[in-house]
């Protein structure tokens, strides 16, 4: 499992790259085991979790020099060493939620909830 966040980027006649938000991609996610109707709800849950997670702890935490990256409006050389700086820790917590393969692990995790506080739950003490 890989977790990516890729910017949204729109570069401008003047060549000014501005940042429009971000896009969270979960890639080569393991496939759940549990009946049809649980893998579909832990799928969204994980989608939902890992997504929440990202924009607001991770976007909403790291900063790129004065500015959380969550609030970057242009492409700078800070923001670049901020994006850059993500890559160990996305690496570890796509390892970590890559070996979670039950649908029940994500649901019971979630407790009803699709937020960061799952990926915290399955993600505590690793």
């Amino acid at each position: 499992m890989q977790i990516k966040i890729n910017p949204i980027t729109r570069t401008a006649a003047d060549g000014v790259t501005s940042i429009n938000g971000y896009q969270v991609e979960i890639v080569d996610a393991p496939v759940l085991t549990g009946s049809e109707k649980q893998v579909a709800w832990a799928d969204s849950i994980r989608t939902a979790s890992v997504e929440d997670f990202i924009r607001n702890i991770v976007l909403g935490k790291v900063r790129a020099g004065d500015t959380i990256l969550a609030n970057c409006c242009f492409v700078t050389p800070e923001w670049e060493v901020a994006m850059a700086s993500l890559s160990d820790g996305l690496d570890k917590l796509s390892q970590v939620l890559g070996q979670v393969e039950t649908a029940k692990a994500w649901i019971d995790a979630a407790g009803g909830s699709k937020s960061s506080a799952t990926v915290f739950a399955l993600t505590r003490g690793k």
